[in-house]
């Protein structure tokens, strides 16, 4: 694809940067002993990374969406 079409990289060095703190994570941690822990992660590491491409306050995001939950409505916007 890259040979036939201009400003196409021929990396996947975009992908791997984004799984990098994911995978230094698990190195350091030892993972997780449990299906539950590991969609946990998986899901608090996605939105790490959306986080921080957006330029989103996460720990504020998720103030806001637990409050949201225990009145019953919906989370906030994952938006900047």
């Amino acid at each position: 694809t890259y040979l036939s079409h201009e400003g196409v990289v021929p990396t996947n060095n975009e992908a791997e940067r984004a799984i990098r703190k994911a995978v230094l994570w698990r190195k350091v941690s030892l993972g997780v002993e449990s299906e539950h822990g590991a969609r946990f992660v998986e899901r608090m590491l996605t939105l790490a990374g959306t986080a921080r491409k957006r330029g989103v306050d996460l720990l504020e995001w998720l103030t806001q969406a637990m409050k949201a939950s225990l009145v019953g409505i919906a989370a906030p916007d994952f938006t900047a």
